[in-house]
C-alpha cells in the first residue's frame, strides 16, 4: 500500500508517522491495532487450525490425524499441514469427512493440484520421469 509523509501529528495518538494514501490511515496506528487484535485469544490468527476446521464445517474430533504428527502424509517431511480432500467427491455432494484424503504439506498439496488431482495424470507424470 502506498504511503506519504506529512509531518502532521496523528489525531488519535499524536505521533508523527507516515499515512496510507488510499484511506488516509496512520501507519503506526494500524500496526499497533493489528498487534493488539492478534494478541486477543479469540482472534483467528491465534488458532488457525481450529478456524480452518470450522470453515470446512468439520468438527475437530471427526478429522483423522496425520499418519505421523506434523509430517506430510505424502513426502513424510515435517511441515505445517493442510487438509487434502477429494474434489470429485466434493462435487458429488459427499460429506466433508468422507472427502478427506489426508494431511499434506503445501508443496505436495499444490503439486497434486497442478497435476490434475487424478491417478491418470500422476501416472503420465511418472511415465514422463521414467522416460527421461
Amino acid at each position: 500500500m502506498k504511503r506519504y509523509f506529512t509531518g502532521v501529528p496523528c489525531k488519535q495518538h499524536g505521533h508523527i508517522a507516515e499515512w496510507y494514501v488510499k484511506d488516509e490511515r496512520c501507519v503506526k496506528c494500524q500496526r499497533l491495532r493489528g498487534i493488539l487484535e492478534r494478541a486477543q485469544p479469540e482472534h483467528p490468527a491465534r488458532n488457525t487450525k481450529r478456524v480452518k476446521q470450522f470453515q470446512r464445517g468439520i468438527p475437530e474430533h471427526e478429522l483423522p490425524p496425520p499418519l505421523v504428527a506434523d509430517h506430510c502424509d505424502l513426502c513424510g517431511k515435517p511441515a505445517r499441514l493442510v487438509w487434502d480432500h477429494d474434489h470429485v467427491l466434493a462435487d458429488l455432494g459427499f460429506p466433508k469427512v468422507e472427502q478427506h484424503r489426508g494431511w499434506l504439506c503445501f508443496h505436495c498439496n499444490t503439486g497434486l493440484g497442478k497435476l490434475g488431482d487424478t491417478v491418470q495424470s500422476l501416472k503420465r507424470a511418472l511415465a514422463y520421469l521414467q522416460r527421461c
